[in-house]
């Protein structure tokens, strides 16, 4: 199985280190940029750029019959649409992204998601820290009530499964690490182990964990996992 990856990126943007891997890049006068400050009572996120949104006009006709589909948007940037576009796909959510806006100022702030109801109910998988929710667990429940499987995960707590609405039991490695990566895992974990869906969901649990333990605070690129 092989990757590609489309996103939205200024020129000056290195990706030299993702050499190999094949890449739609769509010409942005930004990126996304970020700027994190971290104090005593929290981490303060300004956004200083946002790249230019994606839609399905941007993924190439032959890559959208991909046996799993990743949407991860960090800043509203990637069409919710997008969700219902791969219907031969298993698509899975990291939706950091579409939970979160931001003042005139750029400071970013907690959102409503409209859309989220159509969204999960079109995905197959979806993961998610419980911070993207500020906690709150009635949110969590209006997500279990749209798709099948969600993961959220806790940091050093661990993370929760939930199959069709229901805590799905599997043993808890002490640490997620970076929920991107364990994303990642469990994507491809639902696809390459054998089959039976109950199975590949809480099979793939373990394998997803290792690369957010491993790799999940290491700096960008290097943080990213590597085909070893």
């Amino acid at each position: 199985m092989r990757v590609g990856v489309v996103t939205a990126a200024a020129p000056d943007l290195p990706l030299t280190e993702l050499d190999g891997i094949q890449m739609v890049v769509i010409d942005s006068e930004y990126s996304t940029t970020f700027e994190n400050i971290y104090t005593p009572e929290g981490r303060i996120q300004t956004l200083h750029h946002q790249a230019t949104p994606l839609d399905l006009t941007h993924i190439p006709e032959i890559w959208r019959r991909a046996p799993i589909v990743h949407l991860g948007p960090i800043a509203q940037e990637v069409d919710p649409r997008l969700a219902g576009a791969f219907p031969n796909s298993l698509v899975g959510l990291t939706p950091q992204g579409w939970l979160r806006s931001w003042d005139h100022k750029g400071k970013v702030r907690p959102s409503e998601w409209p859309e989220a109801a159509f969204v999960l109910e079109k995905a197959s998988a979806a993961v998610l820290s419980i911070e993207d929710v500020q906690g709150d667990e009635n949110r969590v429940e209006e997500m279990l009530a749209s798709m099948h499987i969600l993961v959220i995960t806790e940091g050093a707590r661990g993370s929760r499964l939930y199959w069709n609405g229901e805590p799905a039991p599997f043993q808890r490695p002490q640490h997620d690490g970076d929920g991107r990566h364990w994303s990642r895992g469990y994507f491809c974990g639902r696809v390459l182990l054998p089959p039976g869906h109950r199975a590949r969901s809480l099979g793939s649990c373990p394998l997803c964990h290792q690369p957010g333990c491993l790799l999940g605070y290491a700096p960008w690129p290097a943080g990213h996992p590597d085909r070893s």
